[in-house]
């Protein structure tokens, strides 16, 4: 997972250019897609069911990447192939990080658990 959102690149040269702050706020929350979620993070995001945005959490940056600490799971999904996920900061009016596809879609029956146990993040 490598794309960065169009927010987060005009946050991130506003902030490294400008000197303005990142404004990234609250927990981070991964999200589910069913295809490419778009430049901004809100196309094809999994509906129904009891799904819902969850924390995840990341280990410390090292050699131009960050890898999730844990593992994430959705319970009571709807049925749905997973074949992108995208992060959000949660505080205010989320905004959406980075976005990506996964190495291999996942097809998820209603009421299956769906988890996430590894994703990181590369700006090499």
């Amino acid at each position: 997972m490598t794309a960065m959102s169009n927010t987060l690149e005009l946050l991130v040269l506003d902030a490294t250019l400008r000197g303005q702050s990142l404004g990234v706020t609250g927990d981070i929350k991964l999200a589910l897609h069913t295809g490419d979620p778009g430049e901004d993070g809100t196309s094809n995001e999994v509906t129904g069911g009891d799904y819902a945005r969850q924390t995840a959490t990341f280990s410390a940056a090292s050699s131009g990447a960050i890898a999730m600490s844990g593992t994430v799971s959705f319970t009571g999904m709807p049925e749905a192939t997973v074949s992108h996920v995208s992060l959000w900061d949660s505080s205010g009016t989320p905004k959406c990080l980075y976005k990506g596809a996964l190495s291999a879609s996942k097809a998820v029956a209603s009421g299956d658990t769906y988890t996430q146990s590894t994703l990181t993040v590369s700006l090499d």
